[in-house]
């Protein structure tokens, strides 16, 4: 049986004070959690072959004066990074290593109306990735036509690779 999961549309949220910001790191929680619960196997399809990460700082940010690794700021090493940690998974149920390729696009995040900005990051694909990861939303400065923008990003992706599975 094959699953498919709901473009989860993103709203306006605001997150205010310490229980805020606890819910907010018991919901990151619950999703790295939840990720490591998904059963790929239930799957019928092809091994992954390639796939990307779309991300900002959790996915990738590279060495600078405040952050001393080549990966995702959610983790304290590479391979427990989010990009890491799934790939790891894929890799275990199908008994063969994805190529990953994980991309910070928190510049698209913060001016989500930019053509240049869209055209960046549909440049990112190779056109081969089976499985595209969205994983943004904490960079959004301005939330003014950010479902739009974001809708149209999706598309740039499906265009630049139609055959591509999408996970938001």
């Amino acid at each position: 049986m094959t699953r498919h999961l709901e473009t989860v549309k993103p709203r306006n949220v605001e997150i205010k004070g310490e229980l805020g910001e606890s819910i907010l790191k018991l919901i990151v929680a619950f999703l790295f959690i939840a990720v490591g619960t998904i059963n790929l196997a239930a799957q019928e399809e092809a091994p992954i072959g390639e796939w990307i990460v779309l991300g900002n700082s959790f996915a990738l940010h590279n060495i600078t004066s405040f952050w001393w690794g080549n990966w995702g700021m959610a983790a304290s090493r590479r391979d427990s990074d989010f990009c890491h940690v799934l790939n790891e998974r894929i890799s275990k149920w199908q008994n063969k290593e994805p190529v990953l390729s994980c991309y910070n696009i928190a510049d698209w995040e913060r001016d989500h109306g930019s053509e240049e900005q869209i055209h960046k990051v549909a440049a990112l694909l190779s056109g081969r990735e089976a499985l595209i990861v969205i994983r943004v939303g904490e960079c959004v400065n301005d939330t003014k036509n950010y479902e739009e923008d974001f809708e149209t990003l999706i598309d740039s992706l499906r265009l630049r690779n139609p055959q591509a599975k999408i996970f938001v």
